[in-house]
Order: C-alpha cells, then sequence, then structure tokens
C-alpha cells in the first residue's frame, strides 16, 4: 500500500515539475527579448551576436559581417554606405547600406544626430555606459543628447538594443583573431604560376590563375605605388580570392603602405564595381600588411588608399584612412574615411581557405580528446549493474510484510 502510495506521489511531483518548467518558459518567452523603460533591447546571453541571424562563418571571422572594423575607433568624415563594428564612433552623418538588413555594434558614440540606419528592420547596437531617453513625444530615442532619426522608435520599435551584463560582441576576441589570421596569411606561400606584369609602371598587373585561391607576396620593388596595379583573370561565375602580402620590414618606407588603385576584373572584361551595391562581389582581393620584424607581426604604421580599392585591408594594429573610394571590408585599430566608402563582404569559397577555419588551431585538439572517452566509460558501467540488482530484492520483502499485516488489524 504504501509503496503504492509513494509511486502515486512521485508521479504527481513529476507532473507538477513539467508544469512548473513549461510554465517558467511560456513566461519567458512571453516577457522576452527585455527592454528597458525607453523600449530598448537589453543584451543578454540568448541574443548576442552569434545568435544572430547576422551572423555568419567567414574568413575574416565575425569582422567579415562588417564593412569597418576599428578596435579603437572609426571616425566618419565622408559618406559610409555599409555597417559599423568600433569601440568608438566619431561621425558626423548618415550611415548604412541601402536595401540591407544589416547590424552595427558600437560600444561608445561621439557626434550628432544620430542615422544608422535605412532598412527599418535593420539594428543598432551600443554599448552600456550610454545615455537613452526619449525625446518627440516618445516617438523617437536619443543617445548621449542627440536624436536618433534612424531607427526611429515609432516605426523601428526593435531596432535599437544596449549592452546589459552581456557585450553584444566581444571586441577583444574579434582582434585577437584578427591577428591571429594576419599571422596565418603571411606565412602563405607564392601560388606558382601567378602572373605579375611590371615592365611598363603604366600597365601594371597581377593576373590569378582560375582557381580559388591565389597568393602573391609583394617584394620591395615589384611594383611602382604610386601607379595603378590591375588585378585581373576573375571568373565572373566563381568565387575567388587572391590575398596580397605585403611585409613593411621589407618596404622602403616602413612606417606609410599606400594602397594604389587596385580594381578587381573579370575575365568578360567588366569589373567589381566602385560604387553603392547591394550584392557582394565574388572577386576578393584581400590585402594583408603585418611586419615580419615586430612581436606577432603587427604592424602599427600607416595604411592608405590613393585610388579605388576593390577587397579587404587587414592591418588590425594599424591606422587606415581610406582617402579614395573603397569597396569592401577594412579592419584596423583606427580608421579615418575622408571618401565614400562602401559595404562587399568577402564572400566564402566552397573550400575553406584554412582546414580549421579558425586560425588558431591549437586550442581545439586539446580539450576535445581529453575530456570525452574518461567521464563516460567510467560512469556508466558503475552505477548501472550494482543498484539495480540490490535495490529491487532488498526493498520489496521488507516493506511489503511489514506494512500489511500492521495496518489491517488495527482497524
Amino acid at each position: 500500500m504504501r509503496k503504492k502510495k509513494r509511486k502515486k506521489i512521485f508521479s504527481t511531483l513529476v507532473v507538477l515539475v513539467v508544469f512548473v518548467q513549461i510554465f517558467n518558459a511560456a513566461s519567458a518567452l512571453a516577457t522576452y527579448p527585455i527592454k528597458d523603460e525607453h523600449g530598448v533591447i537589453i543584451v543578454d546571453e540568448n541574443n548576442v551576436y552569434e545568435k544572430t541571424e547576422y551572423y555568419k562563418e567567414s574568413l575574416l571571422g565575425i569582422a567579415g559581417g562588417f564593412h569597418l572594423v576599428g578596435f579603437n575607433s572609426v571616425e566618419k568624415n565622408a559618406h559610409i554606405h555599409g555597417n559599423v563594428l568600433t569601440n568608438e564612433f566619431i561621425y558626423n552623418g548618415n550611415f548604412a547600406t541601402k536595401e540591407i538588413n544589416e547590424i552595427s555594434y558600437i560600444k561608445n558614440m561621439q557626434g550628432g544626430i544620430v542615422e544608422s540606419t535605412i532598412n527599418k528592420n535593420s539594428i543598432l547596437v551600443i554599448g552600456k555606459n550610454n545615455i537613452i531617453d526619449t525625446v518627440d513625444n516618445g516617438n523617437a530615442w536619443s543617445i548621449n543628447g542627440q536624436k536618433v532619426d534612424a531607427p526611429r522608435k515609432s516605426e523601428s520599435p526593435d531596432s535599437l538594443w544596449k549592452d546589459g551584463e552581456v557585450e553584444f560582441i566581444n571586441l577583444t576576441k574579434v582582434e585577437e583573431y584578427s591577428n591571429s589570421l594576419n599571422v596565418e596569411l603571411s606565412e602563405l606561400e607564392n601560388t606558382e604560376g601567378i602572373t605579375i606584369n611590371n615592365t611598363d609602371e603604366n600597365k601594371q598587373e597581377i593576373v590569378v590563375l582560375d582557381q580559388e585561391y591565389n597568393v602573391y607576396n609583394i617584394k620591395s620593388g615589384d611594383f611602382k605605388f604610386d601607379r595603378p596595379i590591375h588585378i585581373k583573370g576573375f571568373d565572373p561565375e566563381k568565387v575567388s580570392t587572391l590575398i596580397i602580402n605585403v611585409d613593411m620590414n621589407n618596404m622602403t618606407n616602413k612606417e606609410e603602405f599606400y594602397i594604389p588603385n587596385s580594381v578587381a576584373h573579370y575575365t568578360d572584361g567588366t569589373k567589381v564595381s566602385t560604387g553603392e551595391v547591394t550584392v557582394w562581389s565574388n572577386a576578393n582581393v584581400v590585402w594583408n600588411i603585418y611586419d615580419s620584424s615586430k612581436e606577432g607581426k603587427l604592424y602599427t604604421g600607416l595604411i592608405k588608399n590613393t585610388g579605388a580599392v576593390t577587397g579587404s585591408i587587414i592591418g588590425p594594429a594599424a591606422k587606415i584612412i581610406l582617402a579614395q573610394n573603397f569597396n569592401g571590408t577594412a579592419i584596423g585599430k583606427d580608421i579615418i574615411v575622408t571618401a565614400e566608402s562602401h559595404r562587399d563582404d568577402y564572400v566564402n569559397s566552397e573550400t575553406p581557405l584554412f582546414s580549421d577555419p579558425d586560425p588558431d588551431p591549437d586550442p581545439d585538439p586539446d580539450p576535445d580528446p581529453d575530456p570525452d572517452p574518461d567521464p563516460d566509460p567510467d560512469p556508466d558501467p558503475d552505477p548501472d549493474p550494482d543498484p539495480d540488482p540490490d535495490p529491487d530484492p532488498d526493498p520489496d520483502p521488507d516493506p511489503d510484510p511489514d506494512p500489511d499485516p500492521d495496518p489491517d488489524p488495527d482497524p
């Protein structure tokens, strides 16, 4: 009798626990996302960047989902047609990619009226130290006393987010990844058969092979960097990449590197746009600037484009000045925009450049093999054979004979 009662009580408790869990889950969904008193969505572990629709795998890591990545700052002095990832954004005027649903993460903002989105579904995420209020009778937000025209609260009520106890993106980790990628790319050898034409300084060319990846390590004297370098050979129907490595330790001017006009050309006679685009180019050019004489190979000088450039610029510790039209992703310590810049993301090939997409291959192999074999084999065989035979034979004969004869004669 008591055994049956205990089983019934246990079953009731199980049902109650399940009900409470379902109720709590439903309550959490009903109140999520969490908003503050101004209607701003607060970032927590459930809506960090990697868990949003905006996250994507890229050779460039998280930085590959943004137009301008400044680990210290991005300064806007001209039109930016793209999104921004930075610690501090010094701005004047609007920035965003037309027709694209995108996200920007800016930890600290300095400037006037904020216009950071064009698409009404796009999102601006800011750091927790910024002060947010509402203006225009509650129809608009303000950040640090400056009105936010876009996203506008009345039209895009879910488009302004703010860090809570969790940061939307860990910029330190993004920087570490970029530093590691900078080194990994620098160690790639020249592609055999790639063509360099430099006999006529007015017709300088790099001609890629018809394959997914090409690499060329520039040597001092290869090109006149005050003349255009035409990058040719890209198949308009295929995704391919040219990585141009520049070791500043081997250059005559070790403190400044000027990228000349260098636009990717297709084999059908067309070329990559240097204007506003919403479809990313499949002709990837990566300018990877490093210094083999420095710790971590980090180049800390100046990178500046003196002509229109299509592709990505990787100089994680450098100051990058975009002085002419730029289409791609720029990754640096400080980025100053003085000419039009346009988002044009790196497009992945079917085959990854590295066997492990994370250029940090060391940490992964160690933790996985050891923990899995140890915990599983030992705990499973021990608890199952011993507890099953013991508990069943002992408890059944003891509790049944004693309780049953006692309660019957008493009543």
